[in-house]
């Protein structure tokens, strides 16, 4: 639990703020987006002036069901008194983008523990009342990040927040339908052939799966809208570890995921990039898929 008079301090610092930036990663998670959206929604609950930034100008159309989701900017206002990282303490988002002089808070670092389950604390401590549309969205930010409660990182108090929420009278049911049975024919044809990709190694414990830009423009897809093919290949009762390349920004980005005991965030280490035990991602200076996944798959077999 993240301390309480910390807590408390930063409740001070941004409601002594005249105007807040909200920023969410460059290539964002679910538990990243959804978080920064339950804090739009205290902050908007609240008074509190503010807006939601991410330099990402595709984000995934299955959470537009979030209430503030259609109010997340893509340029930043021309003033700010105090930025709010929401999982990207180092994120490159461009330096020209933000003006380092302006004083920054921190919620999140995936490598340690979700933004979701700080935010939640966050509001304990400053006996915050957690609204139907605040706990809808930190619901699908805690579902994601302990994969559908099948994580690792799943606990007693991933369970006793959950239980909290549910006191906001949200309902589960209509949310849960949102997130999963609102898929376009778009997106269901793009994972139809991104399974034709399915490839494995080290005799079936690693499958590889990959988006081609080819298969974005057959289809019209959003290169967001396929990131939970991951679990569908991880479903396959063989494969111990997933790995899911797509091409953004020009950069090779890879997000790994895994059953059981086997930490992928020490193979995202070498890497640099962020993730836990069950789920991590990373992104290569490249914009060779093919190349890319050999070198990727050479790391994970020194790793299993």
């Amino acid at each position: 639990m993240i301390n309480k008079a910390l807590c408390k301090k930063m409740f001070e610092e941004i409601k002594d703020a005249h105007y807040i930036v909200i920023v969410i990663h460059s290539n964002p998670n679910v538990d990243s987006l959804a978080s920064a959206l339950s804090l739009s929604n205290c902050f908007f609950e609240n008074k509190i002036k503010h807006k939601v930034f991410t330099s990402m100008k595709k984000l995934p159309r299955r959470l537009n069901f979030l209430s503030k989701f259609d109010k997340i900017s893509f340029s930043l206002p021309q003033y700010y008194d105090l930025i709010i990282d929401i999982d990207c303490p180092s994120v490159d988002i461009g330096e020209k983008l933000i003006d380092t002089r302006v004083k920054r808070l921190s919620i999140g670092d995936l490598s340690k523990v979700s933004a979701s389950t700080l935010l939640y604390d966050f509001y304990k401590s400053n006996d915050l009342v957690i609204s139907k549309e605040m706990a809808e969205c930190l619901y699908i930010a805690v579902y994601d990040y302990t994969l559908a409660f099948k994580s690792k990182t799943t606990d007693q108090h991933t369970f006793s927040l959950i239980s909290e929420l549910l006191n906001s009278k949200m309902n589960v049911s209509e949310v849960m339908n949102n997130l999963n049975n609102r898929e376009s024919l778009a997106t269901f044809k793009a994972k139809s052939k991104i399974m034709d990709t399915l490839d494995l190694f080290g005799e079936g414990r690693i499958a590889t799966v990959h988006l081609e830009d080819s298969c974005i423009q057959e289809t019209g897809v959003l290169i967001t809208d396929c990131d939970d093919i991951i679990d569908t290949v991880l479903s396959i009762g063989i494969v111990n570890v997933v790995a899911y390349f797509r091409i953004i920004d020009n950069k090779v980005k890879v997000s790994l995921q895994s059953k059981g005991n086997l930490d992928v965030s020490l193979i995202t280490s070498s890497y640099e990039g962020r993730g836990n035990i069950n789920f991590s991602e990373f992104s290569i200076t490249s914009s060779d898929l093919h190349e890319s996944k050999e070198k990727v798959i050479k790391t994970i077999l020194n790793y299993i």
